[in-house]
């Protein structure tokens, strides 16, 4: 009988992949939802788009994978004038040290435009989830979030 569990293709990593580099960020953000007084970064990795079929790929690919992720919706407006708003655009994201490098580990070597930011941010995880105490960051993991935050703009 063997293994009856889904397998994902080198083709559909390189689809995700290609999903990554053309359509995604990879970043580190501050966390809005932290209450505390000092600044909290999280790492994020996002995807984009419009195209529903897209989308439905895609959730699926990662759910094979076992990749975490949360999906949101935005609705845009398209014409001032008449106050329709007619394009959905949804937003893909995995978002967190250990969620973030879940995806990292997997998709860093086959990364092409982003492998560079893909390094650095495994590197920003890895040195956070060792650290013992996560209230304050070293001068490496400053620079490292200066690094990337820059490569994004």
């Amino acid at each position: 009988m063997g293994n009856q569990q889904a397998k994902v293709s080198e083709r559909e990593i390189g689809w995700l992949c290609g999903m990554v580099d053309g359509e995604g960020s990879l970043m580190i953000v501050r966390n809005q939802a932290c209450r505390r007084t000092s600044e909290r970064w999280l790492p994020r990795i996002t995807i984009v788009g419009t195209h529903v079929p897209t989308l439905n790929y895609l959730s699926n690919l990662l759910d094979i994978m076992g990749l975490p992720y949360h999906i949101s919706w935005r609705l845009h407006n398209i014409s001032r004038a008449t106050n329709k708003a007619s394009l959905h655009s949804w937003d893909l994201r995995a978002q967190g040290l250990k969620r973030t490098l879940r995806w990292l580990n997997i998709l860093a070597p086959y990364l092409v435009t982003k492998q560079r930011q893909a390094e650095l941010l495994v590197d920003f995880c890895n040195l956070r989830l060792e650290q013992y105490s996560k209230d304050s960051y070293t001068p490496e993991q400053v620079k490292l979030i200066q690094t990337i935050r820059g490569m994004n703009h």
